[in-house]
């Protein structure tokens, strides 16, 4: 299968699998895992988006975040295909994308790439090896070109893949670590 149809496999199996306890109990084991990392546990500024249907949820993040006085910054779509990270205060206005996706206001405080310490990187997806399906605009393949901050992924049963199903590309990135039950 090519990643298109990897794609549409993949969202159709993780929601139906959303709302589920045995969804919620993988992501809670996961919780366990991110915030056991030195990696999180050394993160004074940690990038990550507002998670959608189907996705694992980081709202639990964003509060572990706070109560361990951490910097969240979330991702905005740019024209050319980019990402732009902006600080998530209790104040920030936040507006749906062109995918119906939250984001920060562009009138939000901006954060340089080389500010972020750890990403959270979203997926449909991902091998151990640290290889990703994301949801096809590219944006974080682009934004991981040159970043030099730490990435790791959460990877329940029905998003991870021993191997590589689909066919790589040179523009790919790789996640640092894959996270998985």
């Amino acid at each position: 299968m090519n990643k298109a149809e990897i794609r549409q496999a993949q969202l159709a199996k993780l929601v139906r699998a959303d709302n589920s306890w045995e969804k919620e109990a993988q992501e809670l084991c996961l919780y366990e895992q991110l915030f056991a990392l030195s990696c999180w546990k050394k993160a004074q500024t940690i990038g990550l988006t507002l998670s959608q249907k189907g996705e694992i949820d980081t709202k639990p993040l964003i509060l572990q975040a706070r109560l361990q006085h951490k910097r969240i910054c979330l991702p905005r779509t740019l024209p050319q295909r980019q990402l732009q990270f902006f600080e998530l205060q209790k104040t920030s206005k936040l507006e749906k994308s062109s995918f119906g996706i939250w984001q920060p206001a562009l009138t939000e405080r901006k954060v340089a790439k080389n500010a972020l310490d750890l990403l959270i990187i979203p997926g449909l997806a991902f091998t151990a090896q640290g290889q990703r399906i994301g949801y096809g605009g590219g944006y974080y393949d682009r934004f991981l070109a040159g970043f030099t901050g730490d990435t790791v992924a959460l990877a329940e049963r029905q998003r991870f893949f021993t191997t590589a199903a689909w066919q790589t590309a040179t523009t790919d990135q790789i996640v640092q670590q894959v996270l998985t039950i």
